[in-house]
Formats: structure tokens, sequence, C-alpha cells
């Protein structure tokens, strides 16, 4: 343990060599050396130790530096355009390929993120508030990080996927108009008749998922519209069953995707479940315990794709909750889809913000009393999150309207009774 300053260089050069204790910068070194006294600390510091809990050592050897490999650290700190810290910022790390990362600051507004040595572009992004709860962020992508420390410092704007203002014809802005975010379709064909579910009863207690022979029937089977089975309810189909009762419960079914898409899938359940998709293990909350919650992030490809959830009924209180995230949609319960939806209104600007939106939105801009109507496609941008959009004019002759992009902002001409579409790209 060093008490020098972190520098990129600090204690490096000596990972892989075998120390005194007297080296300059050492605030302890517990090298285990003493056979009598083996949490003696080497160094004049003297910050001894003992070992606990029937704790014993064991000979070893320093694995080389191939062995270990070098891990990428990221330091750096979090603040607004003003250069205020910023000490309930959360940063989040996407490496490509690798599951995402995520971290808060403490309160110098620091962070420290280890990642997994790799080639790859990541993707980093941020976001906090103002002291108004008005939301600041940052959006990088193809950022290449080497092994070793690295300093990425970041500067958080005001953030909104969507903003703008709202007025009449005539330029007069227009206040108490709602602005509705929507889903659009789910990119996505869902099976019709839901997830079709088996139960076996077992002859004892399961201490890992069974192999079941091919054909093997099961003692009932139904279809479920969701694996939604909270605790007090169960899985189970049977009435009336014993404590010490065993099973085992397995639900497949298929969708598909029309195009590759990143999904967030989170299990809640216990004990003993786990999801397959396509044969593959995505999550496992393991056999043993009273139950656990996971989450995981999984690309897939378009085309179909082979879902399983396998559960064991090990103790009288199980359950289990598969939800699941698709870009742009709510979380929903396993396999629904529930669109995602948002609405502000305008200030007293005549201005409305939307937060950090998903990619696959729809933008509706709805007054009643004048019949305002407009809609518009948010597409997903990984530089600004904002879209270009080309208005179309879809009215009277005589209407008149224009819009578009000017410093990151939408700023829209609408006239009573006039329909207007913009194709965003």
């Amino acid at each position: 343990m060093s008490h020098r300053g972190c520098d990129g260089q600090g204690r490096g050069e000596d990972l892989f060599q075998r120390l005194t204790g007297q080296e300059d910068g050492l605030a302890g070194l517990w090298n285990f050396d003493d056979p009598a006294r083996p949490g003696r600390d080497a160094t004049p510091n003297h910050f001894d130790a003992q070992l606990r809990f029937n704790a014993r050592l064991a000979p070893a050897a320093i694995p080389s530096a191939e062995e270990l490999g070098n891990p990428t650290l990221i330091v750096g700190r979090v603040t607004d355009s003003k250069g205020e810290l910023l000490t309930e910022a959360m940063v989040r790390f996407e490496p490509e390929g690798q599951p995402a990362k995520e971290a808060s600051v403490n309160d110098r507004s620091e962070f420290r993120m280890l990642l997994q040595p790799t080639d790859r572009p990541v993707s980093v992004s941020a976001k906090s508030f103002t002291p108004e709860r008005r939301s600041l962020g940052l959006f990088l992508t193809n950022r290449v990080f080497k092994p070793g420390e690295s300093r990425l410092d970041l500067k958080l704007r005001e953030f909104a996927s969507l903003s703008g203002s709202v007025v009449a014809f005539d330029q007069t802005p227009l206040r108490a108009v709602v602005v509705q975010a929507l889903s659009q379709r789910p990119p996505l064909e869902l099976m019709t008749n839901g997830l079709l579910g088996e139960y076996f009863r077992l002859k004892s207690r399961p201490e890992r998922f069974p192999d079941l022979a091919d054909g093997a029937v099961p003692d009932a089977t139904n279809r479920v519209s969701k694996i939604q089975f909270p605790k007090g309810r169960g899985w189970l189909p049977f009435k009336g069953v014993g404590e010490n009762e065993f099973f085992y419960g397995r639900w497949t079914g298929t969708f598909t995707l029309d195009q590759s898409l990143r999904i967030d899938f989170e299990l809640i359940a216990g004990p003993g479940v786990r999801l397959l998709i396509d044969g593959k293990t995505a999550i496992d909350l393991g056999v043993i315990g009273s139950g656990s919650q996971k989450g995981e992030t999984v690309t897939l490809e378009a085309g179909e794709h082979r879902v399983k959830i396998d559960a064991l009924r090990r103790t009288p209180i199980y359950y289990v909750m598969l939800n699941w995230q698709l870009e742009g949609f709510a979380p929903s319960p396993f396999p629904l889809a529930k669109p995602f939806k948002a609405a502000v209104l305008t200030d007293d600007k005549r201005e409305f913000r939307f937060g950090e939106l998903p990619p696959r939105l729809t933008a509706s801009v709805l007054k009643s009393r004048a019949n305002l109507f407009t809609r518009s496609s948010v597409p997903p941008s990984a530089e600004s999150r904002l879209p270009r959009c080309q208005w179309t004019r879809v009215g009277p002759p005589t209407s008149r309207c224009s819009g578009g992009r000017k410093h990151g902002i939408l700023n829209s001409i609408f006239a009573p009774f006039l329909w207007v579409s913009k194709r965003c790209v």
C-alpha cells in the first residue's frame, strides 16, 4: 500500500518486483514472510494485522505481467459548463462486446472505472442535475482507452433529447401545449400464444437443474402470457402442494427481430432460476440460496430467437419475474413490450424540453382547443441525440410551415387546423 499520489506511475514499476518494506512512499507491506507473525507490516510504520476466523496461508507464485494482463483504469472529474462540481453525477461506460459498467462520483465529483483491456471502441455517457433539477448530460462515442491509467474529465451541459417552442401561424407563442413522446411499433414479432409452460415433479430436493430424457412427459402444461410470478403466488399450476414437494418448471417460446437489437434483461427469482437464449445461458441465479436479482444486456441479430426459462421449486417460497427492455420501450414483463410514454407541457416561455429519450420514438404536439397536431420520428443519434428533420406541409394550400434544427433546438411553427409532418434522418 502506497501513500504517494496516483499519477499513473506510482508503484506500477514495482508491481512484479519483490519489495522489502524500505521503499520510499510505502505505507504498508504485508508479505507474510514471518511464520510467527504472518500479519506483520514489513515497513517501519508497523500497521500489523492479525489472521482471524481460521484464516490460513498457502504458498503461491507471484503471477507474471502476461498472466495478469494490464487492465484499463479511467479516472476523472465531472463538472458543469461553469466548472462547478456535480456530486450526484452518474458515469456509464459501454465497451463494445462487453457489459456496460456504471459508477457514481464521490463528494469531490471524482470517479474511477476499471475496465477489461480492449482495443474496441467504448461509449461514455454521464448525467446529473442542476439545483433546479434540470437535466445535464454528455454522450461520447468511439473512445479507445489503452491499458493502464487514463484520465477523462467530463463537462456536462444542459441536455435535452428533444426541445423547442410551439407558436401559432402568426408567431404567437402557445402555452399549455401538451407534447408527447411515444414508442413506435416494436421491431419484433412476439409469440402469439405466449410461452409454453411444462412442470415436472421431482423425487428429491434438487441440487442442480435436472437432465431430462428426450420425450419426458410433464405432470402438467399450460400457456402463460408473461413471466411474472411474485412471492406468495408461485408458478406451479397445482393446488395444495406440500412444503416437502419439489418441482422443475420450464417455459419456452420464440420471438423474431427485424433488425439487430440490444436488449436489457432482468431476472428476479429464487432459488434456482436461469435464462437461456438460443441455447446459451444469459443469466444464472444459481440453485442454492434464497433468491437474488441480476441484469444482463444482450445484443441479438435479426431473425428468430429461442427463449427458455428454467426454474426449481426447492422451498415453500419460490418465485420468478423476468423483465426486459428494448431500445425505445419501457421495461416490461417478458415477453410483453409496453410502449414508452412521456409528456411535458410548454412552460411560461412557451418552450418544451424532454430529458433523455430512447430511440425509435414518435413525438406529438397536441393542443385541443386549436386542434393542433404534429408528429415526427425521433431516431437514435450517437453524437448529439438530436434529430435532423425535413418538414413537409400537409394542409390547405394557403398554409405555411417551417422548422428545422438550430443550435440543437427544434423550432416549429404550427397553424391552427394544420397537419404538419416531418421526416427525420
